[in-house]
This record gives structure tokens, sequence and C-alpha cells, in this order.
């Protein structure tokens, strides 16, 4: 079965995330046929934005059930079951169909419903059970067609093939032209000056993202979708735009300072070229074989290869933090101020604090435990700044405890804990970004309220931090390796009642203790290990240095003397003496030594000072037993950074001439430049786009959105109604001897399809261009890249432009983008903008987010007796609806970090309807009325209502979705999803359960439906609409030949076969005025969270004013976008009727040579070819002429 490779995909040429414009991108990302992935969850999901396929998930299940028996079996339509076994049902390797419709639907279910494992339901015994029970329900509501998730839920659910549940994502991808294409440009100005790189999990600090992964930095400052450039085994990606700085070492004088990060690598490193190099202080860099350390050989400092690095080799790490620490502010989160006391109360949270949901109070709860109430007499007054007033409590254990239920204290002191959710935390905690960008003094207080918490102070005053949580260990090192001590961390086994791994984090070496105790003295407050801290062991340890070098280096300056000469053995004879004796000498007579030396030479001296305080012993170097993903940074200047596991060391980066070009895009053709801008950029994603189609089971679709403010938005306007210079001269050369102007029209329209055929294009208006409208005046044009205002253009006029296209070619749409970020469709206005939706329009979603979509079928909650609406049975529907739609949220196999993060935060899923068609013919209401309009408000309202208080007793259970506390339904009750309802158009779902698409009217009665089957052929399906069939039939009017007029005809306006009274009903979507159409997208709109997705369908003889009146009339009543269809304005529809299909069956008149006037070939023609691109590739045309220079003959070829 052919792997998925596209799903969706949207441009959006001005979104701004930071500093930067970038364009986003919905798709499914391809997925390797060699590497399989089931469902589950994720483990290790923080991948970087390039990795395919290495994120796994463990199953929820060992074993599929089979499907039980006495469940309702499928009576799907013979064109339901047609497309479920082309596309949908699992094939074998002969690409035979090897399940039935059922089982399909039995393993949706069932894989769907395993999510419960992961909250309230045991993976054995009665959690089984009452999985299986949900697997049941969720059968039979799909099996009775009364909800059907989207496609590639029905596709590739419960396959365990690794594939996606989502029908689209939003991925960033920035939009300077020369960041997307030109790699093979770059190449030719780069040259590579030495480098290397480290594992994937390496800890290193920067001004962007405090202390994190390396790997986890690159995803962060390439969110945006920057492109790199390849250079030999690496990409190199330009960050010099975002500003981030990070520790740095001068190589020359071994100084530490900040210095600028210009480009972030992530590289393939061979197996065989993957080593560890280890310290006796325990800190381990993972590195490529030839990656440069930063080490001390005699008295120079070198940069040498892993692979070369010997034992007793001195490398060294950063120097103190308040060298060159930035942060100098506080920062606040909410209501919490991070001060020092902050900082503290951070840090002993994350040890004896607990986050936790009070189900009686219906609250979130934060409570902190001790053993003594030193500590949390010093949290009492802490939170009486906040202006809560707590009481100390003792249990029956002993413990003394205080807590406090203030909710809005609760989400924020929860979010300075960098956590994302309520439950528990022991194996989540990290050191929060918040404190790593925060001054020296919050992060000391941090400290003391870890040790305060978690921490042990031995008898010999060496200070240690106990978790579970791998994650906080080498954060916790890396941070002590900042502030110039050293740490190191070691593992214990779980023994006795423990089941988790746990971390000893010592803080700092016994020598170390002292300095420690002073920084920590004025925050510490739990009283014996404030007594405890501090040492008056001489033990040090001493590093293997060179002797005779910094000898014969000492003796030049005269610090050294021979015993003949006068003065003995000079000032630091001892200190030489214990060296010269041992080849080791001890860090504290490395700081004497110094200390003389540093009035002859303060660059050696300075550098023997970092050996002193940051030296680190190798002790080996190995091959790495684990392979691992590998980045690295460009440090401008001094081509160093600070990066390890248990600690930190200085290494070299990868560093390269790099000719500083500035992206390109901010010039563009309203203001005369010659960027190629956005639309040659449209041409390439729609060329790339039919390549990747070819392979897969579903067609690409692709939305391409320009705000209306941007420089080049005439000519977005305007791209799928001019030819561009590939099919000019085609039109050109062939159109003359076209018959008439109609047919020319058509062959000009035929082009123009296939130059951007799998792009939708939308404008994406906001409000400023409407009050210009309404006024008649100017708007700005707005460099997106400078935001600078570049031009002006007249609203009225541009908008006549886009009603004409859209006239023409049903492009462009409308989005309004200022009205969808004031709705509940952005549920966090404060975290993010969106500015894309997905092509159908229905679902506006920011970077990393996706589509989790389902409808339900309303004809299927109409009283058998067609009395009205079954609200009781509807309501239920909406509830399994719900919970299924959440599950798939848990269930589904994120191929990117990012994505599983983002998707995770939100947890938005769009619960629909399709059938309302279907459900108004049964209640006899024409679509085309206020009784009609009515009752759409009516149900959606309902659904939405019903589906909101699914989704709050789910939070009850499972939590809000994460970001809840910042979203605009912070102050209400908790709810598990962001948004709740969405209307999709339900193509094919919409077959399949043999009901009428979405909430538009029905296209036709019958109709055929058009599309790619097996081995790209057109197959064709005669879909009729089963409710009507089912009406006629009951109110005697069915009948063969009426069966062959609807066929032939699409409706049954004027059929006297049909009642007046059911003709109005029975009214098709040509025949609706399009205010109707809009009325009704509005009246839905009114009660859906995100979107509605609704194509204004027109006949051919509607006029350009049609169209103008219902862009108008969709932003006067609230809708959050458009789209028009006037039949026949593209050469290629997917719904016909039978008629427009085969206009003509009469057959042609034989046609003789005589009556061409054809003669014999020549031998030899003359003539030219032309080179178009298509859909399946190359197309050259050759065009051969006689001697009376008239065409001959024309070739095809296409390859």
């Amino acid at each position: 079965m052919a792997d998925l490779t596209l799903a969706t995909m949207s441009l959006n040429m001005n979104r701004t995330m930071k500093t930067k414009p970038v364009l986003q991108v919905i798709s499914v990302p391809r997925v390797s046929g060699q590497v399989k992935r089931t469902n589950g969850k994720a483990n290790g999901h923080a991948l970087p934005l390039e990795r395919s396929f290495e994120n796994r998930f463990e199953p929820r299940y060992s074993k599929m059930p089979r499907l039980p028996s006495g469940l309702p079996e499928p009576t799907f339509s013979e064109s339901s079951n047609k497309i479920l076994k082309e596309r949908y049902l699992l094939k074998g390797g002969n690409l035979e169909v090897v399940e039935t419709v059922a089982e399909r639907f039995w393993h949706i279910a069932y894989d769907i419903a395993s999510a419960d494992f992961d909250f309230s339901a045991a993976p054995d015994g009665a959690g089984s059970k009452q999985v299986l029970d949900t697997a049941v329900e969720f059968y039979t509501m799909m099996v009775k067609q009364e909800f059907l998730p989207n496609s590639p839920t029905i596709m590739n659910s419960g396959k365990q093939n690794g594939l996606q549940y989502s029908a689209c994502f939003v991925l960033p991808v920035g939009d300077s032209l020369p960041e997307i294409f030109d790699s093979v440009k770059y190449a030719a100005l780069i040259h590579q000056t030495g480098g290397g790189c480290v594992s994937a999990d390496a800890r290193v600090w920067t001004t962007f993202c405090g202390i994190e992964p390396i790997e986890t930095l690159f995803a962060r400052a390439t969110v945006d979708g920057r492109s790199g450039t390849v250079q030999g085994n690496g990409v190199a990606y330009d960050v010099s735009d975002l500003n981030i700085e990070t520790v740095s070492m001068d190589p020359k004088k071994g100084n530490t300072g900040l210095q600028k990060i210009s480009h972030i690598w992530k590289y393939n490193v061979p197996t065989k070229n993957q080593l560890v190099v280890s310290t006796y202080q325990n800190t381990a860099v993972q590195t490529s074989s030839w990656h440069p350390f930063m080490v001390v050989r005699g008295t120079n400092l070198l940069e040498v290869r892993a692979d070369q690095l010997t034992k007793g080799d001195i490398i060294l790490g950063p120097d103190e933090a308040k060298k060159y620490w930035p942060w100098k502010k506080l920062h606040s989160i909410g209501s919490i101020k991070v001060t020092a006391e902050a900082g503290w109360l951070i840090g002993f949270t994350l040890g004896d604090g607990s986050f936790g949901y009070v189900p009686s109070l219906r609250q979130f709860r934060v409570r902190w435990f001790s053993g003594s109430t030193d500590v949390l007499e010093k949290l009492q007054k802490i939170l009486s700044r906040f202006n809560i007033n707590v009481s100390i409590q003792k249990d029956k254990r002993g413990l003394f405890s205080v807590a406090t239920l203030n909710q809005r204290f609760v989400h924020d002191l929860l979010e300075a804990c960098g956590l994302e959710k309520i439950g528990s935390k022991d194996n989540l905690i990290r050191v929060p970004e918040i404190i790593a960008k925060s001054p020296l003094r919050v992060v000391r207080a941090f400290l003391a309220g870890l040790l305060d918490s978690d921490g042990y102070v031995a008898k010999d005053g060496s200070p240690s931090y106990s978790t579970v949580s791998k994650e906080m260990a080498e954060d916790l090192a890396a941070l002590l390796s900042l502030l110039g001590y050293q740490p190191s961390v070691k593992s214990k086994d779980p023994y006795g009642k423990g089941k988790q791994t746990v971390y000893s984090i010592q803080l700092c070496s016994l020598p170390q203790v002292n300095n420690l105790a002073r920084e920590l003295e004025s925050y510490l407050s739990n009283k014996l290990r404030k007594e405890r801290l501090k040492s008056n062991s001489r033990k040090q340890t001493a590093l293997p240095l060179d002797f005779r070098s910094w000898r014969d280096k000492l003796k030049s300056f005269g610090l050294v003397k021979n015993r003949s000469q006068r003065g003995g053995h000079g000032p630091l004879a001892r200190q030489l003496n214990y060296w010269s004796c041992h080849h080791r000498v001890c860090r504290s007579d490395l700081i004497t030594i110094a200390g003389r030396l540093e009035s002859y030479d303060k660059d050696l001296a300075l550098l023997l000072k970092h050996v002193a305080t940051t030296g680190q012993e190798v002790k080996k170097v190995e091959q790495a037993p684990t392979p691992k993903y590998y980045y690295d940074l460009t440090v401008e200047n001094w081509n160093t950074y600070a990066a390890g596991l248990g600690g930190m060391v200085m290494i070299h980066n990868t560093g390269f001439a790099f000719s500083r070009l500035r992206p390109s895009g901010s010039v563009v053709k309203t203001t005369g430049g010659v960027a190629s801008g956005p639309v040659s950029f449209l041409r390439v994603f729609n060329a790339a786009t039919e390549s990747i189609k070819q392979g897969g089971t579903r067609r690409g679709a692709n939305m391409g959105i320009l705000r209306i403010d941007h420089p080049d938005i005439l000519e977005f306007i305007r791209c799928k109604a001019e030819l561009d210079d590939n099919n000019q001269p085609v039109y050109d050369e062939i159109a003359e001897y076209l018959p008439d102007d109609s047919i020319r029209a058509h062959f000009k329209t035929l082009l123009l399809d296939r130059q951007i055929a799998n792009f939708n294009i939308s404008c994406a208006i906001t409000d400023k261009f409407m009050e210009a409208y309404e006024k008649g005046e100017d708007f700005d044009l707005i460099d997106p890249r400078s935001k600078e205002i570049v031009g002006h253009l007249n609203a009225r006029e541009v908008f006549d432009e886009i009603v004409d296209r859209a006239w023409h070619t049903g492009d462009p749409g409308l989005i309004f983008l200022d009205r969808i970020n004031n709705s509940p469709a952005n549920p966090v206005p404060d975290l993010e903008e969106i500015e894309a939706t997905n092509p159908c329009g229905e679902q506006p979603l920011a970077p990393w987010d996706a589509c989790n979509l389902g409808s339900i079928n309303l004809g299927k909650f109409v009283f058998e007796d067609k009395s009205g609406v079954d609200w009781v049975k509807l309501g239920e529907a909406v509830r399994k609806a719900v919970h299924f739609l959440d599950n798939v949220v848990q269930a589904n196999p994120y191929t990117l970090a990012q994505i599983y993060d983002e998707v995770h935060q939100n947890r938005r899923i769009g619960l629909g309807v399709m059938g309302w068609t279907d459900m108004l013919f049964k209640l006899k209401i024409p679509y085309d009325s206020n009784e009609a309009i009515t009752l759409a408000e009516e149900v959606m309202k309902f659904i939405n209502e019903e589906g909101h208080r699914m989704s709050e007793e789910l939070a009850e259970i499972r939590g809000p979705f994460p970001n809840w506390a910042h979203s605009i339904y912070a102050d209400g009750k908790p709810l598990r999803n962001s948004t709740i309802t969405t209307i999709a158009p339900t193509g094919t779902i919409s077959i399949i359960g043999d009901c009428s698409s979405g909430i538009e009217p029905v296209f036709a009665l019958a109709y055929i439906h058009r599309a790619k089957g097996a081995g790209d052929k057109m197959r064709y399906l005669t879909i009729a609409n089963k409710t009507f069939e089912e009406i006629a039939k009951m109110q005697g009017f069915w009948s063969d030949g009426l069966a062959e007029k609807v066929m032939e005809r699409g409706s049954v306006s004027g059929l006297d076969d049909v009642p007046a009274d059911w003709q109005r009903i029975f009214i098709t979507a040509p025949q609706i005025e399009p205010e109707w159409h809009v009325k009704m997208q509005a009246a839905f709109q009114k009660y859906t969270d995100n979107g509605v997705s609704k194509t204004i369908n027109l006949p051919n003889s509607a006029t350009v004013d049609d169209v103008k009146k219902a862009y108008l009339m969709a932003w006067e009543t609230g809708c959050t976008g458009i789209t028009v269809y006037r039949d026949g304005s593209k050469t290629t529809q997917v719904l016909n009727v039978s008629g427009t299909l085969k206009p003509e069956t009469v057959e042609p008149e034989p046609v003789t040579a005589e009556q061409t006037g054809l003669g014999d070939r020549p031998v030899i023609l003359r003539g030219r070819t032309y080179k178009m691109a298509t859909p399946v590739g190359e197309a050259f045309i050759t065009i051969n002429r006689d001697e009376t220079d008239q065409p001959f003959e024309v070739f095809v070829t296409i390859g």
C-alpha cells in the first residue's frame, strides 16, 4: 500500500513569528517505507524538523481483538463500498483487500478506544473491558453512519502503519526566497574551516531558551521553517536574525564571555564515527570523531579532535557566570514576579510541591510537604506576598504541609515551574527556562529551594540533590557548571519499594563547598542543611599538567630558581616540588602560581586560573554505545561554546566563512524591485505536489494565502488568470488555429488550470482593508520584512479585481484574518496568532497544529415519522464523538515532535456535521428558507453546547488542555479541548456515509463523482441521494423513468412526475440564490468554534455582481471566510451530472482526407517544440508545419 505523502498544504507569506515572516505549509510528512511505527505514547518525541520517522510509539495493545459477534453489520451503498475498497481497506502484498468493511471500522474503533488506557483504564482486567465497551460504541455509531472521522483516520487507524490520523498540519517555512531555494548558490559561498558536532541530548545554554538539549535549541530556532544549506554531511541554518548568544571562550587567551550564534547545524554522523569523551569529573560528551575540544597541553590552549584526545588531557569548562551573565531584570509569569523569593519557591515546589485536582471542590491545588516547619514558615511568608494566607498542617505520618486553591496562582506557578499539566511531576521536572533567564540572585535562590526540598548535606559538608528526572539531573549539572562549580551525576537503580532510577547530583566538589555556602546562605531555610553546608576538608583533585613546560615558562619570569641561586628555591618552591614529585598539581596550588604569574603574563595567568577552577581530566574516549543524532553551533569570533552531559566543557564549533547575504523578498514588484515573489514559490510547491501525490492514496490539496496588504497582492490575485512564460507561447502558437473565441477561451482555461492545479488561493482580508473599502480609500502595502509602507492601492479597485477573478476561475476566496483571531477559532490569542487555514477553510491553525476532525450525519437524527429532530439521540452521539476525537489526539502517531507538542498543548478537535440537506429533506424544509436558517442555528448551538459539556467532563478525568490557563476559557470551567466544533466539507466521508456533504445543498440529486482510481485511471461513481430515493418511494412518485431524468438533469425542477411541493424541497445548489448560501454559512458559524467550510455554488449564468454580493455578505454576516464556484469556471469538475459529463452521444459523420485537405506527409517538415509542466511530468509539444506554414502535425511527449 502506497505511503501517504501529502495531504494538504497552505501557504502564507506574511506570518511573523518573533522577527521573521514565514510561509506556512500544511502537509503530511512523507513516511519511509522501510521504517514502521505503531500507535501509542510517544517516546522521546523531541525530534528535529527534518527527522522523518525516528519517533517511536508503544502499542497500547499487544494484539487487536477480533470483531465481536452480534454487532451490527454495515449496510453501506455500492458507491460507499467501492470507495472503501479502493482507498481505505487494508491490502496485502499483492494489493488484494485483506479486511472487510466491518473489520476496518472495528480496527478503527478499538485503536481509538485504546487511548483510554492512558487515563482511566488499566491495560488488563476491568480496564480492558471498559476499552472494549467503548470500542463497541465507536464501532456501532460508525457502521450506522451516524458519525465518521476524517479520511486519514479511516484510512490509517488500526493498521499500525505509522501514518497520520489528521487531515492536515501547519508547518511554518521561512518566506525569504534565498532561504528556501538558494542552497546551491549558498554552497558556492561556503568554505568550511573545521568542525564537528555533539549528540542531540548534550546540554547547552543560550539566551534564547536557557538550558536545553542542543536538539531542542535547534528545533526552537528553526521552528519558523527556515531552510538550511547542505555542506558535506551537515546542514547549516542561518539564525543570525534571532540574536542568540551563548557562553564562549577565547581560544587564544582562555577568557570567557558571550558571543553570538550565527548558524545551527544538523549532522548525520556514521555510527563508526560516534565517540564518547568522559572525564573524571563525570562529564560526558558524545560527539563525532573529528570534533575539536579546547585542550590545555603544555602551556598552550589547543583545538584537539575527539579521536586524538588521550587519557589525562585537560579540557576546560565554562568560567564563572557572574563574569558574563546577561540577565539583570526580573521577569514575570502571570501574577508571579520571579524575584529571589519566587526563585526559591519554584525550586522548593519542584522538589516538595505537588499539583493536583480536588474533585469534591472541582478545583486545582498546589500543596507542599516537609519533615520540618522551618522551610514551610518561609513558604508562608512568600505566599503572603501574593495575598495567600495559609496555615501549616500536620498529618498522621508526622509530615507537615501547606496548600492553596488560589486557581490563578496554581496555574501561574505551574507555568513558572516549566510544567505543562496538573498531575504527577517527579519525572517531568526540568530547570525552568525562566530560571535560566533570571538574574543570578534568582538562580542561587532556586538552588537553595532545591536543596531545602529534596536536597541533602552530608556530615562532611558535601551537598547533593536527588530526583527521578534524568532531564532535571542533566539540566542542574549544566547550570552548576555555568556557575563555576564542578558537579557530578550518579544514578541508582530501583530497589525496595522504589520503581524508578534515582539520580543524585553532587552540587560541587568539597573544596567548593564554602563558596557555594556563601552564595546560598541568605536563601537557605532548612536549619540542619544550612549548618552542615561548610567544609574544613583539604581534599582536592590534582591535575596532570605537564610539569617541565610550565616550569620552564615560570623560570623565564624568574619565578623558579636553581638551588645555587641566591634566595633559595624561589616563591613557588613548595608547589613546584609537589608537582614535580607527583606529576600532578593541586588546584589550590595552581591558583597560587597564577597569582604570582599575573604580574608577568596576564593571559597565561588567566589560563592557569581556568585550569584550576574549570579544568576536567579526560578519563577515556570510547566508541558510543548508542547511536544518536548530532547538532552543532557556529559561534561568531571565538568559535567555541560549552556543552555536555553531567556538566559542561568548552568545545570548538563548526565554522565557515559565510557571505552575509541579506534575504531577498523585501524588494518587490510593486516598488520596482526584482524579487520573484510569492507566486513563483506557489508554482514550485504546485509542481512538488504533483510529483508527490502520484505515489499516495490521497490527492494533495493546497491552499495559498497572501495578506491583502502584501506588496505582491495583485500578482497573487491574477496568478490563476494570466498565462506564465511556459504556457503563453503554447497558447499563442495554437490559439490562432482554433475555430472560435469560446474554444480559445476553453483552451486558455485548460492551460491556466494546469499552472497551479493543486492550489486554491485566498486573500487574507484585514479589518483595515474592509474599512478602506467602505470609505472608498486607499490602503497601505507593507513590506513583510521591514514592516515599512511601500505603496498604496485603492481598496475598492482591488476588491473588484478579486471578485472578477473569482467569477472567472473560482479563485481567490477570502479569509477574514482579524475576525478569526478575535473568535474562539484562536483560543489562545496571547500565545499564538493564526494566519492560515487548511485548504477547505474550516480549520484555522497555528504553526505545527493539526486538524483532528469528525462529522455527525444529521440525517440519522430525525424521528422515523419525520416529526422532528431526535435531540436525545443527537446529544448521545455528540458525547461519543467528542470522546472519540479526544482519543484521536492521544492516539495519533505524529511524525514530528513540534506537531506532537502543539497538538497536545491545545488538543484541538473539530466536530462537525454532514447530511444537513438530508435532514431538511426529511423534515420537508426548503434549504433556501428562514425555517432552515433557524433550524441550522438551533442544531449547531445544541451540538456546540453539548460538545463543550462533554469536553468539561473529560477535563475532570483527564485534565484540561495544557494551555487552558492562558486561553479565553481560563475564567470558566476547565475544558479538555481548546476548540470543539468545526464544519468540514466531508467530501469523501459523506459518500461513505451515504449522505449530503457538510452543510451544502446537494449538487444534484444524482451525479457522477469523477476521481482517480487504481493505476491513475479516472473512475466514475454514480451517486444518488438516498434520502431523495427513499422519500420518492414513500410518497409514491418514484419510477425508473424518473431516475433516468434525474441522472440526466440533476434536479426534479419542472418535472411533472414530482409534486410541486416536493420540487420546492428537492432544490439543488445551482438553483439556490447566492444570498441563501451565505446566510446558511453564517447561521452555522454563529455556534461553531472554528470555521465553516462552504462553497457558494453558482450557476454558469451567475454574474460578477452576484459574486461581489456574496463576498460582501460574508463579511457583513460574520463569516470567517468565503469561497465561490461558478459552474463551468474550471475545465475539470469533481462532481458532474450525466448531461454535462457526456453532452454528445450522436455518432459523428466519417471524415475523409479530401474534406480535411490532408496530403501525404513530406519527408522533412520544419517546426518548433515547446516545453510545459503538466500533472504527470514535463510535456514536450512539437508542432510541425507544411510548405505553406500551416500546422501539419502535433506530437505531445510526456517524460
